[in-house]
């Protein structure tokens, strides 16, 4: 089960997950009560991967966080090296997308490619509170694992 409900003005939360698919044309359907709470039919997508231990996924979000994290890389100087390994990392295998008129976002090649997908894979769409994560199946199910046994010690981060 999923739902997409708009918290306050300043905050979109995707929740639950779905099962689907990614279509020959690289779209994926992204649930009507995600679209009509979201407000706009844009989305910021970027190549995700924190652990190089995991395979890397599509993680998605309203532009507006794209940017708060574009601000906080710019706190950083221009000399700094790791930063500058953090811009084009996250630059280069992100994208603006729309939705279509069926409500279908449309991965771009260089992302779907770097993120480990194909056209017709099964796909695992993760609610993340305020952005979403999109998964090959086969990958989300051993991250899923991982998430599961480490649940105990984080959730003592709260």
């Amino acid at each position: 089960m999923s739902c997409f409900d708009v918290v306050s003005e300043e905050m979109t939360m995707f929740l639950g997950s779905l099962d689907l698919s990614l279509d020959v044309k690289r779209r994926v359907q992204i649930p009507s009560s995600w679209r009509s709470a979201c407000g706009s039919s844009k989305f910021a997508l970027v190549k995700w991967r924190p652990d190089l231990a995991q395979k890397p996924c599509v993680m998605g979000m309203m532009p507006s966080l794209l940017y708060d994290l574009v601000r906080k890389m710019n706190e950083r100087p221009f000399s700094d090296a790791e930063a500058e390994r953090v811009r084009r990392s996250l630059s280069r295998e992100a994208a603006l997308v729309e939705l279509d008129g069926a409500g279908r976002l449309t991965l771009p090649v260089n992302l779907m490619k770097a993120s480990g997908l194909e056209p017709r894979s099964k796909l695992v769409v993760v609610g993340m509170f305020d952005r979403f994560q999109i998964w090959n199946q086969e990958d989300y199910s051993a991250v899923s694992e991982e998430d599961d046994a480490a649940y105990p010690e984080a959730i003592k981060l709260f």
